[in-house]
């Protein structure tokens, strides 16, 4: 059976960390899901129209998430989206790249200049691709 977690119980194991999520559209509704649970004034699940869309300026018109690069709307292999969530007052950040394989020079690259646009390297990496 699965256990239920409320906001609260979420904030208290997550605040002050930093979350990279790496993949495609899976582990982007990863990322949704908890911007949305960090945010939402009321405890309700993320609506479907958010969870359909990819490159939208921010999610939910929330003012501390946004679509740093990417999301023109292209699809395929060159597709580019990277996004980011900053709770000041959590202390909470969580990141997204999508990628379409599972390792190339943007990847590194990406990576590489991870702790000069974020102050150090995540807490925790998640990644998952198909390719």
């Amino acid at each position: 059976m699965c256990d239920i977690f409320t906001q609260k119980d979420l904030l208290e194991r997550l605040a002050g960390k930093s979350y990279l999520f790496i993949g495609d559209s899976i582990m982007r509704n990863l990322y949704k899901d908890l911007v949305w649970l960090t945010t939402s004034e009321r405890e309700e699940f993320i609506p479907t129209r958010h969870m359909q869309k990819k490159g939208e300026k921010n999610l939910g018109n929330l003012r501390d998430e946004r679509l740093i690069t990417g999301g023109d709307g292209t699809a395929g292999r060159d597709y580019e989206e990277v996004r980011d969530f900053y709770s000041q007052k959590h202390d909470l950040q969580y990141s997204f790249c999508f990628i379409t394989r599972c390792w190339s020079d943007k990847l590194r690259y990406f990576i590489e200049q991870y702790p000069e646009k974020y102050g150090s390297y995540p807490d925790v990496i998640m990644i998952n691709s198909v390719s």
